[in-house]
Parts: structure tokens; sequence; C-alpha cells
């Protein structure tokens, strides 16, 4: 559920075109969500298209992949919060600020961004803002619970609703194996059977443990082939978060463009 990519020797060339340009995906081997599960999932669009996913931080800021708006103007984009199905429901917000990790670099390292909606998100019920890390304690073998819209294979079928799956976190040791260039330690990686897992273009979603926001979905190669799916770990970049977001609302709106910003 996410933009995975086959990663081999090729992957300077290649990865960066191929994440940069989100697609649609969904969890292999998931389930659909129960209705208001998961209330700080949203859903980004293009041309009223689900492109990536994201997830609501606070009233006024989304968190997801740097992949997902690099190079992407804001009014191009909405975010859908408060449904868990893709054809109705929701609420419609629309970005204005598109804050990329400063370091950002070949798709997948650093792969994190902030946006700004125009007016405050309305929390309800099913509109929730997500719980961030206070430690580093999602190790190897933690439970976690990765969800998402997108397709079943790699190109198989749109699901209309929201899928979830329960995923195990496997050590940095074993990840690398697979993926032995381009993890870092601002990276988290999950693994149970092959048949499960993520899929083309649900980047920028969240994987979460009890409502936590434990990774957003970044990289790996499609689908659900047994090979461990990567996430930027967000534990890693709660400074950035913090500081970035303390910075930000003290821009004034005639400060900025209305696109992407390399900010801090």
């Amino acid at each position: 559920m996410h933009s995975l990519v086959a990663l081999q020797v090729v992957i300077i060339v290649t990865v960066g075109a191929a994440l940069a340009t989100p697609g649609i995906s969904r969890v292999v081997g998931g389930n659909d969500a129960a209705d208001g599960a998961h209330p700080y999932q949203v859903s980004l669009r293009r041309e009223n298209s689900h492109y990536c996913g994201a997830v609501v931080l606070n009233s006024r800021w989304i968190i997801t992949a740097a992949h997902c708006v690099v190079l992407v103007n804001t009014t191009g984009v909405t975010a859908v919060v408060g449904t868990n199905t893709l054809s109705s429901g929701g609420k419609v917000y629309h970005p204005d600020l598109f804050i990329v990790h400063k370091d950002y670099k070949l798709a997948v390292i650093n792969d994190i961004a902030l946006i700004r909606v125009s007016k405050a998100i309305k929390f309800t019920r099913k509109i929730q803002p997500v719980l961030l890390p206070t430690t580093d304690s999602f190790t190897k073998s933690y439970h976690v619970t990765l969800s998402g819209w997108g397709r079943n294979s790699t190109n198989g079928a749109i699901p209309e609703n929201l899928q979830e799956i329960d995923l195990v976190v496997i050590s940095q040791l074993k990840c690398r194996i697979y993926h032995p260039i381009l993890l870092t330690r601002g990276h988290i990686c999950t693994l149970t059977v092959r048949g499960e897992g993520a899929c083309n273009g649900d980047s920028g979603g969240p994987l979460t443990a009890n409502g936590t926001l434990v990774g957003i979905v970044s990289f790996g190669s499609p689908c659900a082939k047994g090979v461990p799916d990567v996430y930027t770990r967000v534990y890693h970049y709660l400074n950035w978060i913090n500081q970035t977001l303390a910075t930000a609302d003290t821009i004034s709106d005639d400060d900025i463009p209305n696109f992407l910003i390399d900010y801090l």
C-alpha cells in the first residue's frame, strides 16, 4: 500500500521517478476497516482520484511521505478525512502549504512531509488526530497495523473500502538483507508472510500501534512478494516535526507560494 518499487542495482536511476509519481494502492491480504476505524486516515486526491495516504496531526496539519507532494502544486490536491469509503462521505480540505524535509533524496531517504490545510479541521467521532510516539519502543516483533486504500495486487482492483492488516516489525539487520542500499536509521520495516503487506501507491499512509503513528509508508517491492515493506520511522523525526510546526505557524500566507516549500 505504498509507492512500492522493485529496488535493484538501478535504484538510484529509477526510484526517484517511480516514487515521485504516487499511485493508488491497497493493503494486500487486508480486510475492510470498520466504519469509524482509523479516524486519522486521510485520502490525498488529485482530480478527485485517490493517489496517496496521509495522517491527521492536528487541526491544521497533516503528515505524509515527501514523494507524495514533491513538485506537486497545492491547488491540484484535496485532503479527504472522516470516511472509510472512497466514493462517499467525509470532509474535504484544501492544502495551502507543503513542507518537505530538507534532506529528502532518492525518493526514500528522509521521506517525510507536512501539509497545512487552509482552514481548521473539525474533529468528530470519525475525524481525530493521531498520537505521536513518545518512545522508540517499536522494535523487532512489535505488532502494528497498516491501513489504506489501493490495489490488491500490482495491477489489481482498487477497493472502495479502507483496508487494514496486522503486521510485525522486523529488525533492521533482517531488513537490510532485502534493502542493503537505502535503509537508514530513519526507517522501520515490517514483514509477515508472502501475500500480506503493501502495494503500489499507498505511500504516505499510516503504520500505527494503538492509535500511535509508528511509520509512514515509503517504499518496498510490489506487491506482498515476501519482501519487507519500509516506512519512515516517525520517532526519528519528532524534532523535525515539532520544530517545523512551531516555525511554519508563524509564516504569513503572503510569504509563501502555493507549491512545495523545502523548509528548515
